[in-house]
Formats: C-alpha cells, sequence, structure tokens
C-alpha cells in the first residue's frame, strides 16, 4: 500500500482519509491532465494506458486475495462444523 495513503488513513480515519486522498488526487491529475493535454497529447495518451494497466493489474490482485481470503473463511467454516458433530 502506498505510505503516504497509509500515513493519510491513520490522521484522518479510514473513511475521511479516502475521502481526502482521492479528491486531492483526483485534483492534481485533473491539474496535469490539463497541462498535458494543451502541450503533448501523444503523452497524455502513453500516460492514461500505463494508467490502465496498472488498474487492471491491481484489480486481478485485489480479486485473488478476495477469492484467497473467501475460500479460506469457507474452510474454517467447515471444519468448525465438523468439530461440533459426533463421529459415531
Amino acid at each position: 500500500m502506498n505510505p503516504l495513503a497509509r500515513w493519510v488513513f491513520r490522521k484522518l480515519g479510514v473513511t475521511k482519509g479516502i475521502i481526502t486522498y482521492k479528491t486531492v488526487l483526483i485534483l492534481i491529475i485533473g491539474i496535469l491532465f490539463g497541462y498535458y493535454a494543451k502541450k503533448d497529447t501523444f503523452s497524455l495518451n502513453v500516460i492514461l494506458s500505463v494508467a490502465n494497466i496498472v488498474f487492471l493489474i491491481t484489480v486481478v490482485h485485489n480479486y485473488k486475495v478476495y477469492r484467497k481470503i473467501h475460500h479460506s473463511q469457507r474452510k474454517s467454516d467447515k471444519t468448525s462444523e465438523l468439530d461440533g458433530e459426533e463421529i459415531s
């Protein structure tokens, strides 16, 4: 995780931290897009393409982590169900 985002979350809490961090990030990105859109559209297209690839990698990773957590919870639920039953 981003160390700057982690610091903001600790100081402001999760909800306020996410809102503040995303707001500042969107403002900075908007200013940069405006600057690059006037100067060099090719660079802007490269930046957006790289950002899309990074976002895709992040989503795939988050999905894998979700499946791993969900799978391990299912295993522990099945195990705890079996622990309470008598074996005849």
